[in-house]
């Protein structure tokens, strides 16, 4: 019975597909240097514009601050 606990978990082989994902954690890779993100990058600030108008209401005085 003892020996159960003393026998070593044997590690998977570098091959075995339990070590793969190991070995490839990054599954997002960056793009390369000189091409332009495409689905990394948010939407344009288009939508920003919307969000940023209730802003404009606040005095003057607020924005000094």
């Amino acid at each position: 019975m003892p020996l159960h606990l003393h026998v070593p978990v044997p590690q998977p082989s570098p091959g075995a597909p339990s070590y793969v994902p190991n070995e490839v954690p990054p599954l997002i890779v960056p793009p390369e240097p000189g091409t332009p993100p495409e689905v990394t990058d948010p939407p344009p600030a288009e939508p920003t514009l919307p969000i940023r108008e209730p802003a404009t209401n606040v005095p003057p005085q607020a924005i000094q601050h």
